[in-house]
């Protein structure tokens, strides 16, 4: 399948840009909810450790409905994995837009409803997005999509679909 991470772009790293894992709290109500929501879409999250994958690579989505986290990770860490794929499942055409819209979608949604539910990624989104929209209209294009996404996780959750 796919693997959506840094590790795997091609070019020059890129070593002004340092993407921290979280630490701190967790939002457990979120992340239960987040499980029931998928749950009830007929997705399946897996959290079995894959220590084959290179450790930057911190969660994976494959279509349609395979959400994986790695379990290894703090649970601050695994929450954000969690929101970020199942940004990817929510984003239409995923592997039909280019990579740096895809993960610029899907982390930007997934500050944007933990930060609704008071859990702040900030301090790895935001550097993540930036490795991803080095070229500002990447995040300009992609403002619609991220609300589309955003909205949609939340309206679901708060359905109670979860």
């Amino acid at each position: 399948g796919y693997v959506f991470d840094i590790i795997q772009t091609e070019g020059k790293p890129l070593p002004e840009f340092e993407v921290p894992v979280l630490t701190g709290e967790a939002n457990e109500d979120l992340f239960a909810s987040l499980l029931a929501l998928m749950k009830k879409r007929s997705a399946e999250v897996s959290f079995e450790s894959r220590p084959y994958l290179d450790p930057g690579i911190k969660g994976q989505y494959s279509p349609p409905a395979k959400l994986w986290v790695r379990p290894e990770e703090s649970r601050a860490q695994q929450l954000k994995s969690l929101i970020h794929e199942v940004g990817h499942y929510y984003s239409e055409g995923v592997f039909r837009i280019p990579r740096g819209d895809a993960e610029t979608i899907a982390e930007s949604a997934a500050f944007v409803v933990g930060a609704h539910f008071g859990f702040d990624s900030g301090v790895r989104s935001f550097p993540y997005v930036a490795l991803w929209a080095q070229d500002k209209r990447v995040l300009e294009q992609n403002l619609l999509a991220i609300r589309r996404v955003s909205t949609a996780i939340l309206e679901d959750l708060e359905k109670g679909e979860g």
